[in-house]
Formats: C-alpha cells, sequence, structure tokens
C-alpha cells in the first residue's frame, strides 16, 4: 500500500497498542478493523467513535486514500482533526494527530516503530546485532 506521502509503501507495524500500517515520512494508516480491535482499552469505544465519524461532515482532504483512492475528508472530533476515509472508513493519522488522538483516548502507547525504523538504518542494525 503506497504512503499518502508517494516515495514510500506503507509498512506493518505495532505501536499505540495495536498493529497499523506506518511510513517513514510520519504518516500512519489504521483500517476500521484495526481501530475497533482498540475498542475498550483506554476510554476509546468503538461504537461512539464509529457513529460520530460517520455523521461528522468534513471537507475534502489533498490526500487520496491508500487502502481505496478515495478522497480522503478532514473531520473535527472532539479536539482532534482526523483524515478519514469515508469509503473504507481507514484512517489517516500524522505524527501529531496520531498522540493527540492516543492520548485524547488514554490508550497505552507501546510504540516501538522508531526503534524498528532505527535498525533498518545500515549502521544502527550492526550495532544491534
Amino acid at each position: 500500500m503506497r504512503c499518502v506521502c508517494k516515495e514510500c509503501d506503507f509498512q506493518v507495524w505495532k505501536g499505540y497498542g495495536e498493529i497499523g500500517f506506518g511510513c517513514k515520512c510520519g504518516y500512519s494508516w489504521l483500517p476500521e478493523k484495526y481501530y475497533a480491535a482498540l475498542d475498550g482499552k483506554g476510554t476509546f469505544t468503538f461504537s461512539a467513535f464509529s457513529t460520530h465519524l460517520n455523521t461528522t461532515i468534513g471537507t475534502a482532504s489533498k490526500h487520496g486514500c491508500p487502502q481505496c483512492s478515495n478522497t480522503l475528508v478532514d473531520k473535527n472530533l472532539d479536539e482532534i482533526t482526523l483524515t478519514h476515509c469515508e469509503n473504507c472508513k481507514g484512517v489517516l493519522f500524522n505524527l501529531t494527530q496520531s498522540r493527540v488522538f492516543f492520548q485524547f483516548y488514554k490508550l497505552p502507547n507501546y510504540d516501538n516503530r522508531a526503534l524498528h525504523m532505527l535498525s533498518d538504518l545500515p549502521f544502527i542494525a550492526l550495532l544491534f546485532s
């Protein structure tokens, strides 16, 4: 799946308690079934979040959906602006949106993405081998 930065592909990563897709540029993509798995963690309730996301009117984003190529929509939810695909229901985050989302819902942070990205660099990988 191609990232919205158009330079890299999304890679599978585990962070903030659930698996999603991330890019070295800082964008991450969370398909609906992945954020549904966050239900009951912290203060996150999937049904309330999904209903709120699907009933909120937004504005067209400059990005296309990495999953289905539909135009993404920026939506203001509570204190967060999220970029959402109204077709496949995934959510695109930049680093700031991701941090705000997981802090707002008090979700545990198991983010090891940075360590994996560092270990992908040839010099750093030598240190861990």
